[in-house]
């Protein structure tokens, strides 16, 4: 039986209504009520929110998630010991040094790319979802 266009997505919204965490009025009125958000930082602790791997929950230690500080510190340091072999290489030219993005120089890199493969079942799971509902 064909289902209206109207109402196809009907079961998720109400899956979402009732099962969507009630927000307050502060959450709407204070930013730091944001902090569940992936790679918020705490204001007071500087500690970044991370995204975890729930098969890894019992691995997973809250008080050695990466500060702000942190981040910085390995940026810098990474950075410095680029600088230092760019330098005992010499100007050469042979040798092309390519921009990389800051947070593939700390210890953000894997929470990066665990909430890249979340975002990617995700879709791949909408997609797929997309394209039962097309007939």
């Amino acid at each position: 039986q064909e289902v209206p266009k109207n109402l196809r997505h009907l079961k998720e919204e109400i899956m979402l209504q009732y099962t969507y965490p009630r927000l307050d009025i502060n959450v709407s009125r204070c930013v730091n009520h944001l902090l569940k958000a992936p790679f918020c930082v705490h204001p007071k602790s500087g500690k970044v929110s991370i995204p975890i791997n729930p098969k890894l929950i019992d691995k997973f230690d809250p008080n050695n998630v990466p500060t702000i500080s942190l981040l910085v510190d390995e940026i810098n340091a990474y950075d410095a010991l680029t600088k230092k072999q760019e330098e005992d290489l010499g100007d050469t030219g042979d040798i092309s040094f390519a921009r990389i993005r800051d947070y593939r120089k700390t210890s953000l890199l894997k929470p990066v790319n665990t909430f890249e493969e979340f975002i990617s079942v995700l879709e791949r799971s909408y997609n797929a979802k997309n394209e039962l509902t097309e007939y």
